[in-house]
This record gives structure tokens, sequence and C-alpha cells, in this order.
């Protein structure tokens, strides 16, 4: 019907409108949580990431939108459990680092919600919702949790560099070894 449609062209646009708001809030805070750790830290490669090679491992095998939700959860408890033991924000007015947090948690909540009902129909507008918060889950995986820029990806820093091969390994599958004759 009309009506329908017109609908599922609003939440498509809706759901647009709002995947790239919350890029912009969660670009604005990566930003501030590279400033804060350079800031805070004598050397900020070594400063430690909230997720293990273990959580990456486990999302890897897993490919699921409730895998990545437990992925970032796990990541927001440990950067809650840091900032508890720093200093305290402001209240009335957070910064970016801390609406951030407050809005994966809130995207997290919804996608454990989403996974109860999972699947959803193809093209519907619950399985774009639900697509669009992947993709914006994805993107705080990369600039929140692994301090990445989704513009120009890892610090060519060779102590970040090694700081990162230290704490998840190598991006490398390791050779077999060939049976002999």
């Amino acid at each position: 019907t009309k009506s329908d449609d017109e609908h599922s062209v609003r939440s498509t646009t809706s759901t647009g409108a709002n995947v790239r708001e919350e890029y912009n809030l969660l670009s604005a805070a990566s930003e501030d949580i590279v400033k804060i750790v350079s800031e805070r830290a004598e050397d900020p490669s070594h400063v430690p990431f909230p997720v293990t090679k273990e959580d990456l491992s486990e999302l890897a095998n897993d490919r699921t939108r409730l895998a990545l939700a437990k992925v970032l959860e796990r990541a927001l408890t440990q950067v809650d459990s840091e900032r508890k033991s720093g200093e305290d924000g402001d209240a009335e007015a957070p910064d970016e680092i801390v609406r951030a947090q407050t809005h994966i948690s809130n995207l997290v909540a919804r996608m454990k919600a989403n996974a109860d009902r999972e699947p959803f129909p193809d093209h519907s507008p619950e399985q774009q919702h639900a697509d669009a918060d992947a993709e914006v889950a994805a993107a705080a995986l990369t600039s929140l949790v692994l301090r990445s820029s989704p513009e120009t990806g890892l610090d060519p820093d060779p102590a970040n560099l090694q700081s990162r091969i230290e704490t998840f390994g190598t991006n490398a599958i390791a050779d077999k070894k060939l049976d002999s004759f």
C-alpha cells in the first residue's frame, strides 16, 4: 500500500540520517579519546585497549550482531571502570566521551533486544535499522575501542604498531608445515 511504501521510505531516510549523526558523534569522541590518551600517558602506545585478542577472536568466529554487541559491552565496562578511577566529569555538561559511552550503551541494548527478535524479513524497516545499528557498532569498535581512524587507519608510529602486535598478535595466517614424501 501507499502508506507502507511511504513509511518504508521515511524509515530508510531517517536511518541514513541517524547513521550519519551517530558517525559524527563517534568521530568527535574518537578524537577526544586519542587526545586524552596522549595527554594522560607518558607513552600513549602502551595504554591498554579495553578489549583482548580473545574478544576480537570470538567476534571474528561468531560474526553476528550479538557478538559485536557483547564485545562493545565488555569494552564499555572496562572503559567505565578506568574512567571512574580517574577524574570526575561534569554531570551537567558531559564531554564527548561520556556522551559516546551513553550512546554506545543504548546501541548495545538495542542490538541485544533485536537479537531476540531476529531474523527480520528482508528489506523491512526492522532489518534496515538493525543493519544501521551494526554499522555504527562497527565504527564504535574501530574508532573508540581500537583507537583507529576511519579516515586514515592506524597511526603509523612504530611504537604504536608494536604495541598493537604485542596486544593483538600479528595480522597473518601461520604457514602450514608440508608433509614430506
